[in-house]
């Protein structure tokens, strides 16, 4: 596997981190939220059987503008994601 390979799918990670950034933040603008990550999978074109594994975590942005996914087992938060709301 080439170094370029490797980077590009590192680059594509955080294109769609960020695209689902993007689609949390705007359905919060309108009071939706938390948002379920399966949804927004599929709105971004993942099939069913991909998107229904992730129905049960909830995406929602927290104070500092960070994507958070929430299970109800644990919190992960992902530090990579750029966004920040103002």
């Amino acid at each position: 596997m080439s170094k370029d390979y490797v980077d590009q799918q590192g680059a594509l990670t955080e294109v769609v981190i960020q695209m689902m950034t993007d689609v949390v933040i705007l359905l919060n603008t309108y009071g939706i939220g938390p948002v379920p990550a399966g949804n927004v999978m599929r709105l971004l074109g993942v099939p069913e059987e991909e998107a229904g594994n992730w129905d049960k975590v909830m995406l929602t942005i927290d104070e500092q503008g960070k994507l958070t996914l929430n299970t109800d087992d644990e919190e992960y938060v992902d530090n990579t994601s750029p966004t920040t709301l103002h």
